[in-house]
């Protein structure tokens, strides 16, 4: 489960953005069956400037038979300063 907050808080400052995936357990034997309070991973949006929104947009999807997630920010500043970013997250592992 993947749950966003493109205007959150998540790096620390306001509007960074972030997104947490959750891993749900089916194995009794692992531990309580069900979605898992903790975050698997954790991701926030560039702090300076502020307002890169990470998080504003996700998909998903498989490449090279690996599944991935992208992360978006429409106001991420990857190539340039508000250009927006995508993020490739491999759930392979």
């Amino acid at each position: 489960l993947t749950a966003s907050a493109g205007t959150g808080e998540s790096g620390g400052t306001a509007r960074t953005g972030g997104v947490r995936i959750y891993s749900y357990n089916l194995d009794a034997g692992a531990g309580p069956i069900g979605l898992l309070p903790i975050p698997a991973a954790a991701m926030g949006g560039e702090s300076i400037p502020m307002d890169s929104r990470i998080g504003e947009a996700l998909g998903s999807g498989l490449l090279g038979g690996a599944p991935i997630l992208v992360v978006g920010g429409t106001r991420a500043d990857a190539s340039a300063l508000d250009r927006g970013a995508a993020y490739a997250v491999d759930l392979g592992n």
